[in-house]
């Protein structure tokens, strides 16, 4: 299932997942739903986009704005500014909003499984610190580059002071033993009726 979708798809699926009770949430509350903090909605789920594009900004920031909904946005810093990427006013513009949580996918997406100790420090350190200095709020939530991990990689990311990390295996649930290798699902071009089934079904069916 491609990873990329059209914007009207996506719209369509947004309305179809307010029609059906669910609540938007950003992985930056993760670590409050488990320490009792807030409440578990009876049907949670988040919104991820990766890497930092301009069409973040141009397609979808303006339809989260429309039906109001939160979703995440992992930036690679390295690339802000760059053609195709968001620009800091863009980044800013969608900070400023509420709406989204800004969170880091390392300097320069870099595939962190397997590099040497230094390397991966600096790619996750780096991209919390230059995310947090250009949005003066806490980054505390992570995507691996391509999926990629380690043991050595999960250190590194919890002791640089992330609190989650969302990687690319697929499935649909979530507890204290996958913070840091968070499962995603691909809804592909899945609409109304058919994509809340999709996301009801077993997860040994969502294939």
């Amino acid at each position: 299932i491609s990873l990329n979708i059209e914007p009207f798809v996506f719209e369509s699926q947004v309305k179809a997942l307010k029609e059906a009770g669910y609540t938007f949430m950003m992985p930056k509350q993760i670590p409050d739903l488990f320490s009792g903090k807030i409440n578990t909605p009876a049907k949670p789920i988040i919104f991820t986009f990766d890497d930092g594009y301009k069409d973040f900004y141009t397609d979808v920031f303006p339809i989260l704005k429309k039906y109001n909904v939160n979703a995440v946005e992992y930036v690679v810093p390295g690339f802000l500014g760059k053609p195709n990427n968001l620009s800091n006013n863009q980044l800013k513009e969608i900070v400023d909003s509420g709406l989204v949580e800004i969170a880091a996918h390392t300097v320069d997406h870099t595939y962190l499984k397997g590099l040497p100790t230094d390397r991966v420090k600096f790619e996750v350190e780096q991209s919390k610190i230059r995310l947090e200095n250009e949005i003066h709020m806490p980054v505390i939530s992570f995507a691996y580059p391509y999926g990629a991990f380690d043991l050595n990689t999960i250190r590194i990311v919890k002791a640089a002071g992330f609190k989650t990390a969302v990687s690319e295996i697929a499935g649909d649930e979530i507890s204290q033993n996958n913070l840091f290798y968070i499962f995603r699902l691909r809804p592909g071009s899945r609409m109304g009726k058919q994509l809340v089934e999709f996301l009801n079904q077993p997860f040994s069916q969502k294939h």
